[in-house]
């Protein structure tokens, strides 16, 4: 963004920096495993996937990851897999975008965008159609959405948070300074469970915890030690109130708990787990990080495993239903859980990789239709499955028998957040593809059977 400075000279030293290679390290203060899962992504202009300079993320209400590419003047809305679609283009008309910073959505299904270049944030509805969305901003960068369907918005130019109501009308806090309540150039917001109000205060090398009359504390100072930072950039809370946090030009993500005591993961590189300026970060229910590693144009996902997370789920065959990932319509698992021999079952019904050519015909029902089942143990919240495909065989025939390899083909995991939302992780091993699925159930009339079983 041109026409905002972006870099500074740092002449801080310190033997107490911990970098970390991309593997699985424990630390301390929280104690934590990271350990680098998965990325997508890479330079382009124009097509889909590619991106010129990701500055921010967002998982929306199907799980799908909304990413200002900045440099591209659009939004790419993607799946964990790096599926994406795209809209926008560089101007100033509504719908077009200069220097997109960050994108939320509101329970409505909203989508709200902020723009550094048009210092304006639009607002798009479930029809698609664009409008502004508050007037006043000097650069609006990071937002987030509140219990209250509130947009926070950080006013980095003007030095204050703004607090908008879903009409579009706003009240805020704070001004230029490095007093508590006051910010040099805020770049992103979260909230915490009691829907405080944290601020990377990038200038001024801290976060901010804030109340919503801008009453606040703080932790940070510059430097390169866990606990410091040289421009935090955006921040989010998970399920536990810890704060994750892309130190940028530290080339790094922090994860601190709320009195300021902080790990720290990665280095500068473009290896996995390394990082180059990484600026947006999100947290799924399930510990995964997707951080927008900026200046590699990419995506990483990186899985957090907290020592001292307790299980609150256990799996229970309250589960047993349909499921399906929202972005796939037509594609999904069906689930059955048998508690007495802690074993998981599940038929999971999909498509080739690759569309058959239109001149195949099914005999019945869609040529490029599959279907896998995978089984295994469970224990918790997770269960770990083989994964088998069925060979050959006909429709409503003894003969010929169909074949199953009882060594599987793959592997599956499955962990469930709770008895409405989970993640599977795959690998096949015959086709060498992966991936992570999050996903929900298609009705809700097992969830109270669920509920009650899931109880210690």
């Amino acid at each position: 963004m041109p026409k905002h400075p972006v870099t500074r000279v740092s002449t801080v030293i310190t033997a107490l920096t911990l970098y970390f290679l991309g593997v699985s390290l424990a630390f301390a203060q929280p104690q934590v495993e990271i350990e680098f899962i998965s990325s997508f992504g890479s330079f382009g202009t124009t097509q889909a996937g590619t991106f010129n300079l990701p500055v921010g993320i967002f998982i929306d209400s199907e799980g799908r990851l909304l990413i200002p590419d900045n440099d591209n003047h659009r939004v790419q809305r993607c799946n964990t897999e790096g599926s994406c679609e795209t809209f926008g283009s560089n101007g100033t008309q509504l719908g077009q975008f200069d220097w997109p910073v960050g994108a939320v959505e509101d329970s409505l299904g909203r989508i709200f965008v902020s723009e550094a270049g048009n210092d304006r944030v639009q607002v798009r509805d479930t029809t698609g159609a664009w409008s502004l969305f508050g007037t006043g901003f000097d650069l609006p960068a990071g937002m987030a959405v509140d219990d209250q369907d509130r947009i926070i918005i950080a006013d980095e130019n003007n030095s204050r948070v703004r607090i908008c109501m879903p009409d579009g009308s706003c009240t805020g806090f704070g001004s230029h300074g490095s007093e508590l309540g006051q910010f040099e150039r805020p770049r992103a917001v979260a909230l915490d469970s009691q829907q405080r109000i944290l601020v990377s205060d990038w200038d001024n090398d801290r976060i901010q915890i804030c109340d919503y009359t801008g009453s606040c504390t703080a932790f940070g100072s510059l430097g390169a030690a866990p606990g410091q930072f040289q421009f935090p950039s955006e921040l989010v809370v998970d399920r536990q109130d810890r704060i994750i946090i892309t130190d940028r030009d530290n080339h790094r993500i922090q994860i601190c708990d709320m009195s300021g005591a902080c790990t720290a993961y990665g280095q500068a590189g473009s290896a996995p787990g390394q990082f180059r300026s990484p600026v947006g970060v999100a947290v799924d229910s399930q510990n995964r990080i997707y951080v927008a590693d900026r200046d590699n144009h990419r995506i990483q996902i990186l899985q957090a495993t907290y020592a001292d997370d307790p299980v609150s789920f256990h799996i229970n065959p309250g589960l047993n239903d349909a499921w399906y990932n929202p972005h796939t319509a037509g594609q999904g698992f069906l689930i059955s859980v048998f508690p007495d021999i802690q074993q998981v079952f599940v038929a999971w019904f999909t498509y080739d990789t690759e569309r058959p050519p239109d001149e195949v015909e099914a005999i019945l029902g869609e040529p490029g239709h599959r279907w896998l089942t995978a089984q295994g143990p469970y224990d918790e919240d997770t269960a770990n499955l083989t994964i088998f495909v069925t060979e050959g065989g006909v429709f409503d025939a003894a003969e010929p028998a169909a074949s199953t390899d009882p060594a599987g083909d793959g592997n599956m995991t499955l962990e469930f957040a709770d008895c409405t939302e989970g993640l599977v992780n795959y690998e096949i091993t015959s086709l060498g593809i992966s991936g992570v699925i999050p996903i929900q159930r298609i009705t809700p009339d097992n969830v109270p059977l669920c509920e009650e079983l899931s109880k210690p």
